[in-house]
């Protein structure tokens, strides 16, 4: 399947899920990982990690990782924001979360290989993309960098 669509799904994973409806389309369940705090529970399958806040017991975010084959109109995991750029004419970053313009609910964090003193930014590859609930991550007003603005 291998489907993303912002602010809906990554493959078969669809935000709005409760804790219950997840578990329903995850199989293996021996390979879950599963961590909770006061506020949330996060659970880890295979290349995905699930965001849950317990106040409403609902998927606001999905994540996926090294391992996921699918792509947003031709950007996915290895992808940098040079083509990003190309395709859509810029990019936009949010405290080290990368989008793109006027798409909500999709973001992206690059990798940083960590030998590097200087991080040549439209060259790093994307290393996870996010779907989410626009409604619970972003908040009008909020400053964001638009790289065609500099």
């Amino acid at each position: 399947m291998n489907e993303i669509i912002p602010a809906g799904s990554i493959d078969k994973f669809q935000i709005g899920w409760s804790v219950e409806q997840l578990l329903q389309h995850i199989e293996g369940k021996e390979s879950i990982r599963y961590e909770e705090n006061d506020f949330a529970v996060f659970i880890s399958y295979n290349c995905f990690k699930f965001w849950i806040p317990k106040e409403k017991n609902k998927l606001i975010q999905i994540g996926a990782y090294t391992g996921f084959k699918g792509k947003y109109n031709g950007i996915g995991i290895g992808s940098t924001l040079r083509e990003v750029k190309e395709k859509y004419g810029s990019w936009t970053e949010d405290l080290y979360v990368y989008g793109i313009p006027q798409v909500e609910g999709l973001c992206f964090e690059l990798a940083d290989n960590g030998m590097d003193e200087e991080w040549i930014l439209e060259q790093a590859p994307i290393e996870a993309i996010y779907v989410n609930d626009p409604d619970e991550f972003h908040k009008e007003g909020d400053p964001v960098f638009d790289a065609s603005l500099g």
